[in-house]
């Protein structure tokens, strides 16, 4: 999956350059959404988060959406900036501060321990079991936090042929 953020983290990270153009949900996603992406013009911090405002772009041309006519002059609201889901596209203008040291994002493995939340101390792959929507969630949410499904759904197919070939010896006996 690609790391995603919301729009506030990504401005800070690229060392508050603009415009940038992000996009929301680019991996594994429809043509239509791939298609998709947002010119962000202004931010404005409150605390955290905060307002980002922009304009609609599709197929990298300005387009109408709900949210932003393509003949608006002034930058609109973005909606869900301050949701996770967002990746960078491109940076456009110069940074106005030093960017963020960006660590290199860790890919969790089935064995791995998760180090927060409601799952803290527990493999990865136990989680992937029990609640694997919260393994969706928190990539979606949680900064540089992402999992290997490849792994984990290997390791699952695996646990279930083992399940299935102890209760064939069972049943045999």
């Amino acid at each position: 999956m690609v790391p995603s953020d919301n729009i506030f983290n990504i401005y800070y990270d690229i060392g508050r350059a603009l415009p940038f153009e992000v996009q929301r949900f680019p991996k594994d996603a429809t043509d239509w959404y791939k298609n998709q992406s947002v010119l962000v013009t202004e931010i404005h911090p409150r605390g955290k988060y905060g307002e980002a405002l922009g304009f609609y772009l599709q197929k990298g041309e300005r387009a109408d959406s709900y949210w932003c006519k393509k003949d608006e002059t002034e930058p609109q609201l973005i909606p869900c900036c301050g949701c996770g889901g967002w990746s960078l596209v491109r940076v456009i203008g110069e940074p106005t501060v030093e960017a963020k040291e960006k660590k290199p994002t860790t890919v969790l493995e089935p064995d791995d321990i998760l180090t927060f939340g409601k799952y803290k101390g527990r493999k990865v792959i136990d989680v992937y079991l029990e609640n694997y929507q919260y393994l969706q969630w928190a990539e979606a949410n949680v900064r540089d936090f992402l999992v290997n499904w490849q792994a984990l759904m290997r390791v699952h197919r695996e646990m279930r042929n083992q399940t299935a070939a102890d209760n064939q010896t069972e049943t045999s006996k």
